[in-house]
């Protein structure tokens, strides 16, 4: 595990290959440091789990509402 210096949160480090079916599409361009997403699995589940997953992480995420630090001292400060 690696520490990120500025802020001390951990992290780790890993390669990732791109499929050469996705590297391959017309138009895509990837680059070092593109935003990506990948599922890094530790212990065997059972299989619906592994596809249900991508379905589930984008539900999560099409619910979650992402707000300034700014707007978020606001809201804090309207409920007190």
């Amino acid at each position: 595990m690696l520490t990120y210096k500025r802020t001390d949160q951990p992290y780790y480090a890993a390669k990732i290959r791109v499929h050469q079916r996705i590297a391959g599409i017309d138009g895509v361009q990837i680059y070092p440091g593109n935003a990506g997403q990948d599922v890094i699995t530790r212990s065997r589940g059972p299989w619906h789990f592994y596809a249900l997953r991508p379905l589930l992480d984008s539900l999560k995420h099409a619910f979650h509402e992402e707000i300034s630090d700014k707007e978020r001292e606001r809201k804090a400060a309207s409920r007190r």
